[in-house]
């Protein structure tokens, strides 16, 4: 027999991979109970860090355990006197059939489960009343048991109901995305439209300004023939006076 000591991650570190059968534990509840351990797990100043930390001790556990492995977690969803936590996560440690399990789930959406930011899918088993969480590189990331704090049978008709909810926002969504793709589609129309409309114009304006300057160039051309006509009646009228007076 071998006895490790010390912090469990580090501790987990040094055993080879799928080398144990059987894990059991008993992790220390957030903000329930101070052991008087500087960086003890359950005293962190937050739900996800407590989870991450969590997390990373659980896939160490899941990494050192044979292929037939089990591993028993006692962990309560009450803390620092509070109401239960109504979702329940387990993270890390899917062996055998609980991963043929997931084939059965169906998926729901896509988005950032924590805050590392990373885009992750979300998968949900209406009759296990499991969700999964899958990583962008196809992994399981964490399990939840879907929990309402009512019976099984009463669970699942809940869940129904807001699939059901969801499943009717989704469409409404589709339907208001439909339509406005349509108005966009139609207002792009419209919009090619005027834009032919007014080069037209345009164009008409063109030829109106070329044909108005054609006009006001007869217009000068006329005015200076009569000038010039002018002139002419004028020298005409002069020459018969000088020719009376002679």
């Amino acid at each position: 027999m071998k006895i490790y000591k010390g912090d469990a991650l580090e501790q987990l570190k040094k055993i080879e991979t799928e080398s144990i059968d059987c894990i059991v534990t008993s992790p220390p509840y957030w903000q329930l109970r101070d052991y008087g351990v500087e960086g003890q797990l359950g005293l962190e100043k937050s739900l996800d860090e407590f989870l991450e930390k969590l997390t990373n001790i659980f896939q160490e556990a899941y990494r050192v355990l044979k292929e037939t492995g089990t591993l028993f977690v006692n962990l309560g969803d009450t803390y620092s006197n509070s109401a239960a936590i109504p979702v329940c996560g387990r993270k890390g440690f899917f062996k055998g059939e609980e991963y043929e399990a997931f084939k059965r789930a169906e998926y729901l959406t896509e988005g950032v489960y924590d805050n590392k930011k990373q885009l992750s899918k979300f998968y949900i088993d209406k009759e296990g009343l499991l969700l999964y969480v899958v990583g962008k590189d196809g992994n399981i990331v964490t399990l939840y048991d879907i929990d309402f704090g009512m019976s099984r049978i009463r669970n699942k008709n809940i869940l129904v109901e807001i699939l059901g909810e969801i499943l009717e926002k989704e469409k409404e969504q589709q339907e208001f995305e439909r339509k406005k793709n349509e108005e966009l589609k139609e207002l792009e129309r419209r919009r090619k439209t005027i834009e032919m409309e007014k080069e037209e114009l345009r164009e008409k304006l063109g030829l109106l300004e070329s044909d108005q300057g054609l006009i006001n160039k007869q217009i000068e051309n006329t005015r200076n023939q009569g000038k010039v006509l002018d002139m002419h009646i004028k020298n005409t009228y002069r020459k018969i006076i000088k020719s009376i007076e002679f």
